[in-house]
């Protein structure tokens, strides 16, 4: 029985704690800028104003989470992805990171305009994953590993910035990597 309610109260730690421990062990490094694709799909727009219209948020942080859900509830994880243009997904769209990062992106660029926040950019970047100062992507021959994309999302007053990454939060729901304080 005590070994049961150690474990338990391991887990209960790992789950609250995710994002930190994350954070501990993996580092992003950034590789490239990838051009942004301009969301114009009427049926997007529109749940983006509901989202806005239905849910309470506070800051770039909030605004990001709210977003992070709406992109896991409109793509699902594949390695294979269906379309490289965003305003042609639709919920259940299979997508890997480019397409969870290029949807993400678009999605949060949209609302940040449509809000008239100006104090924020938003990036696709394409890069690498550190794991305890080791490139994960450099341990695999194949091409599907050999880049990673997620999002940057920078204060343009201070320069301050963290990363998002849709694709592991599709499974994680791990929302933040980087340090969100002064964001």
């Amino acid at each position: 029985m005590k070994k049961i309610l150690i474990s338990l109260l391991i887990i209960l730690t790992i789950f609250i704690y995710r994002n930190e421990i994350y954070n501990l062990l993996f580092k992003y490094q950034e590789l490239e800028i990838i051009s942004t694709q301009k969301l114009n799909s009427s049926y997007h727009i529109g749940e983006i104003n509901n989202i806005l219209n239905s849910k309470d948020w506070s800051g770039i942080v909030a605004l990001n989470n709210l977003l992070l859900k709406y992109t896991k509830r409109t793509l699902s994880y594949g390695t294979k992805q269906t379309t490289n243009n965003i305003n042609k997904f639709k919920k259940g769209t299979k997508a890997h990171c480019v397409g969870y990062a290029a949807f993400h992106n678009a999605v949060l660029n949209y609302t940040l305009n449509l809000l008239n926040i100006k104090n924020y950019r938003v990036y696709h970047i394409r890069g690498e994953i550190e794991f305890l100062g080791i490139n994960l992507n450099k341990l695999s021959n194949s091409s599907f590993f050999k880049t990673h994309d997620f999002v940057k999302i920078v204060n343009m007053k201070n320069g301050k910035y963290y990363y998002c990454d849709p694709s592991l939060f599709e499974f994680s729901k791990i929302n933040k990597i980087g340090s969100t304080t002064g964001i």
